[in-house]
């Protein structure tokens, strides 16, 4: 990649790319560019203030390539703004050390937070992010941004968030294998003792690792609460002695038919290979024997998905299947 032409120098445009196009001003002074230049820069668009001590470099970063890829930069440049704007001893805590750790579920619009090793404040003014007390025992790196990990990241947050969400949190970072079983047993039991945890005991058990997207586990725990439960997570459909591919949910219908159901991103279809490359696998999926609904994300997420399917099902005489295949075989 070319660097792009900015009047700065460039260490700077570097430390930039590394942190989502983000800088400090202290990193702008390290790099040689002083207050009042800052504050020209700013007037002249090149930096563009994000909260105190903070600032974009514009046009540092390409294009996000889709929507979802400039949702999650937006996540990540929140995270860092909390680092940045108190200094290299803040470190990352909350949904922000989950972002920075790679976890899906927190939303785009987080208050950025920060603790310190020895617990307390910051010297520096108000700058809009919170400051958690308590000390930080153990941290974790990326790209010079610390954070603590995502156990203590994840107790900190179950009980500040609304329920789908904390356990999309708990679904993602097991099904990326941000923590093992161990983990998050341990985390488990550390939020037990926490201000709220009598609220958020069951959410606990609600968590389903092969959920592999926010969206997933919203149209799971939806599905659930209006009494059509899945009766399969990530059905394996097969042929041939291969796997053709794993469908996102799916019931079994009192005839023997499957009702598979494929929740698709916004990325989806971004060219011609990834339509008929999608195109054969659906045709391999649709058989005499399953029927196939596809929802984008924003369905799974405002209940379409689970109403048009719940109709589906009850106009079936669906019940819970009591054993149900985990993989189902095709032609």
């Amino acid at each position: 990649m070319s660097r792009p032409h900015l009047p700065l120098p460039p260490a700077l445009i570097d430390v930039a790319r590394d942190q989502e196009g983000l800088v400090s001003a202290a990193q702008c002074v390290a790099a040689g560019v002083i207050r009042q230049r800052v504050g020209r820069l700013v007037e002249a668009g090149v930096l563009v203030r994000r909260r105190r001590r903070v600032y974009e470099v514009a046009g540092v970063l390409p294009l996000a390539r889709s929507h979802d890829a400039a949702l999650d930069r937006a996540r990540l440049q929140r995270a860092i703004e909390g680092p940045l704007a108190h200094g290299p001893t803040a470190v990352a805590t909350g949904l922000a050390a989950l972002v920075l750790a790679g976890a899906q579920g927190a939303p785009c619009d987080f208050v950025p937070e920060v603790a310190f090793p020895r617990g307390g404040s910051s010297s520096a003014t108000t700058t809009g992010v919170r400051i958690r007390r308590t000390p930080v025992t153990a941290l974790m790196s990326r790209n010079g941004i610390h954070y603590v990990p995502p156990q203590v990241a994840l107790v900190q947050v179950v009980h500040e968030v609304e329920r789908w969400r904390a356990v999309a949190l708990m679904d993602s970072v097991r099904h990326r294998r941000l923590l093992g079983e161990r983990q998050f047993a341990r985390a488990r039991a550390s939020a037990a003792h926490r201000p709220g945890a009598a609220r958020t005991r069951t959410w606990w058990d609600a968590c389903d690792p092969r959920s592999e997207s926010p969206a997933e586990t919203k149209a799971r725990l939806d599905a659930v609460a209006a009494g059509i439960p899945p009766d399969v997570v990530q059905l394996d459909i097969r042929s041939a002695g291969r796997r053709d591919a794993r469908v996102d949910l799916a019931w079994l219908l009192p005839d023997g038919t499957w009702l598979l159901v494929e929740i698709d991103g916004i990325e989806w279809h971004q060219g011609r290979r990834d339509v008929l490359r999608d195109l054969t696998r659906q045709n391999r999926i649709l058989t005499a024997g399953t029927l196939l609904r596809r929802y984008t994300g924003t369905e799974a997420m405002n209940g379409t998905l689970v109403r048009e399917v719940a109709a589906l099902l009850f106009a079936r005489g669906w019940s819970p299947a009591t054993h149900p295949p985990t993989e189902l075989w095709v032609p």
